[in-house]
């Protein structure tokens, strides 16, 4: 009898462990799900030192993996794409640039080092939503530092974007 009792338990635990991490019904708008094909850039420029443009891949891979998931896990269908070409025009779908600006980046041997000396991982980046007119719905400048893990920051700007995304999203039924 106990051991059924234990069995029930672990059962229940697991089936709510599942449909709390399940994801969120389809955001629909003209009755398809919303699109979002993500267009990053990771503002490497010429003349950047090697460094520099480790840390901007480094950061900006994870941040595009970071972005694509949560808003896969919000409901929408979302893509990453390479360039403008890739993007699939459409009436429930949107374009959504998202461009490092700024990336001071404090890795975790230096955190180790240095603890709080080494100074905050400072993470600026712009976030640009257009639909399928081209009119521009979202454009803004959005900052995170941390002095703790820098993968902290990218999580914090694209959570903040989606919750920008979710609360100023017109004509989508959740």
């Amino acid at each position: 009898m106990k051991e059924n009792i234990v069995t029930a338990g672990v059962v229940f635990i697991i089936a709510v462990l599942i449909a709390g991490c399940a994801a969120k019904a389809p955001v629909v708008q003209d009755g398809k799900q919303v699109a979002m094909f993500v267009l990053p850039d990771r503002g490497i420029r010429d003349g950047m030192q090697e460094n520099e443009r480790n840390d901007r891949n480094e950061v900006g891979q994870f941040m595009e993996e970071d972005l694509i998931n949560s808003l896969s896990h919000e409901g929408y269908h979302a893509t990453l794409i390479q360039n403008r070409n890739q993007y699939a025009q459409g009436s429930a779908a949107y374009l959504v640039f998202v461009k490092i600006n700024e990336l001071h980046l404090v890795g975790k041997a230096s955190r180790f080092w240095l603890g709080h000396a080494g100074g905050p991982t400072i993470l600026n980046a712009h976030y640009e939503v257009s639909g399928s007119d081209n009119k521009l719905t979202l454009a803004y400048d959005d900052v995170d530092s941390t002095i703790r893990d820098w993968s902290i920051s990218p999580r914090e700007l694209n959570h903040r974007f989606v919750e920008k995304i979710n609360d100023t999203h017109v004509g989508t039924s959740r």
